[in-house]
């Protein structure tokens, strides 16, 4: 469901970029522009801690959440140089993820200052510890096999060559690793999807909750993966052999 409804945005992005493709604007503008509006909207919203504001807050997010599309899209219709999309996409993610950072901030912020101020400060320490180890995680990773995220579907093409009855194991090791493979793993191991939830029932502790959970367990399966990865036994995983290939490339 949720890989269709992006699809479905992706649509709307391509058709509102049509348009756009007939002005001066350039996709790097789009980008800026919906980073400029939102992060003050989100800001003012979302640190009321009400549940009219929030709810107020998350539709004005998703309303500009359809530019995150179209900037890309612009720059396929206006068939810009090569060159120039490296650049652009490494401002477009870095803005989405600070972005999104300034709605947990603010969201954090109004939960520091409610009644509930212990529950969370516990929930808002765990939160950012477990976004850091995440991050070291798939870092080290990126280390170790010279990949990057872009490259992590060659991963599942090569384990799907090597065998066409793929053990449970290796499908939970992919969840892990590759969040985009389907809307349930898309749903559990990201932020976006379950706030939303959170934000319209008006249970952002429960919503938190289960976060830091699914975040839990993805650490420790990005962990698990790169220690069987280095480990010298021999596995019964594709997929950890399929690594260890990556890392003898790579040296």
């Amino acid at each position: 469901m949720i890989i269709f409804l992006e699809e479905f945005f992706i649509k709307v992005a391509f058709q509102i970029a049509k348009i756009l493709a007939k002005t001066k604007i350039t996709p790097r503008q789009v980008t800026l522009m919906r980073f400029i509006i939102a992060a003050p909207l989100s800001v003012f919203f979302f640190s009321r801690g009400k549940y009219l504001y929030n709810l107020i807050g998350l539709f004005s997010y998703m309303s500009l959440a359809i530019l995150d599309w179209v900037d890309g899209r612009l720059a396929e219709i206006r068939k810009l140089p090569p060159k120039t999309k490296p650049l652009g996409r490494l401002i477009d993610s870095t803005l989405d993820q600070i972005l999104m950072l300034v709605v947990l901030g603010s969201l954090f912020y109004a939960g520091l200052n409610s009644s509930q101020r212990n529950i969370w400060l516990f929930i808002t320490i765990l939160y950012f510890s477990l976004l850091l180890i995440i991050n070291t995680l798939l870092y080290k990773f990126d280390w170790l096999t010279g990949l990057e995220y872009k490259r992590y579907e060659e991963i599942w093409k090569r384990v799907c060559l090597k065998t066409k009855r793929i053990s449970v194991k290796d499908k939970i090791f992919w969840s892990f690793l590759y969040v985009r493979n389907n809307s349930v793993i898309l749903f559990c191991f990201t932020v976006s999807y379950p706030l939303f939830l959170g934000i319209i029932f008006n249970q952002l502790i429960i919503t938190f909750i289960f976060i830091i959970f699914m975040n839990t367990l993805r650490a420790g399966g990005l962990f698990f993966i790169i220690y069987q990865t280095l480990d010298c036994k021999k596995s019964d995983s594709i997929m950890i052999e399929v690594l260890r290939g990556y890392i003898k490339k790579k040296n």
